[in-house]
């Protein structure tokens, strides 16, 4: 091959190169969300708790179930709707389905002002749990799904 040819391939590539660098340093503003539309979500799937860390004296526990915005923010507190799914837990003879008034309580479920970050507050209980160090603890499952309201779509 002769040096003629070489060079111009190298110079067509380095050209290539070049249109390509500049074509993706445009600066393209994607929408990231629909401005008319909040959408609100779990920010993690599973979440778990034990009181083995817990002192014993200690009789419960608020867990905050964390949830985001897909939207913008509101100068006022914004509510969420949501409910328990008891049928889709599991339960076997370690795994039962956590009861309402007997191992938790809901608490409140808001988006706070200027935020997009939020909870459903759930007092766990301790005082009806089962099991022992020698023969193991029984684990409880609480499902909970996002329910659209007049404030958000879950999504």
């Amino acid at each position: 091959m002769n040096m003629n040819k070489i060079f111009k391939s190298v110079t067509a590539l380095s050209a290539l190169f070049v249109i390509l660098f500049v074509a993706s340093c445009e600066e393209t503003d994607y929408m990231r969300f629909d401005p008319t539309q909040n959408g609100i979500y779990f920010t993690k799937d599973t979440l778990e708790y034990s009181f083995s860390v817990t002192p014993a004296e200690i009789r419960s526990y608020e867990y905050k179930i964390p949830v985001r915005v897909m939207g913008g923010i509101s100068d006022k507190a914004r509510t969420i709707n949501y409910r328990i799914i008891e049928d889709k837990s599991i339960e076997n003879e370690k795994t039962k389905v956590a009861e309402a008034e007997k191992h938790y309580r809901i608490k409140e479920a808001c988006i706070l002002p200027d935020s997009i970050d939020g909870h459903i507050l759930v007092e766990i209980l301790r005082d009806n749990l089962e099991g022992t160090y020698t023969t193991g603890y029984t684990t409880y499952q609480l499902c909970v799904e996002l329910l659209p309201n007049e404030n958000f779509t879950p999504t």
